[in-house]
């Protein structure tokens, strides 16, 4: 079932999208002062995660404002580089 929903999504552009966004992310990530528990690349892949599961949640909110995505994207964000930081 998960294989047909992503379908769309795990094949073509939006894969050269996605890892081109995990490269930016993990170049920056290199740069900051961090503890070492946790590599660039899973950092990047985590808050690339965090930043596509907060905009699939808004979407399937269909009464929330966009203020919601927002809101909730900067707070989970936020907390996901509070951990790794």
């Amino acid at each position: 079932m998960l294989s047909l929903w992503f379908q769309q999504v795990t094949n073509g552009p939006m894969m050269a999208a996605r890892q081109e966004a995990i490269e930016i992310l993990s170049v920056a990530i290199r740069r900051i002062p961090r503890r070492k528990a946790a590599s660039p690349q899973l950092i990047a892949e985590t808050l690339f995660a965090i930043y596509m599961a907060t905009t699939l949640e808004w979407l399937i909110r269909e009464d929330e404002p966009g203020s919601w995505l927002l809101n909730n994207m900067r707070a989970r964000l936020k907390l996901g580089l509070e951990g790794m930081a």
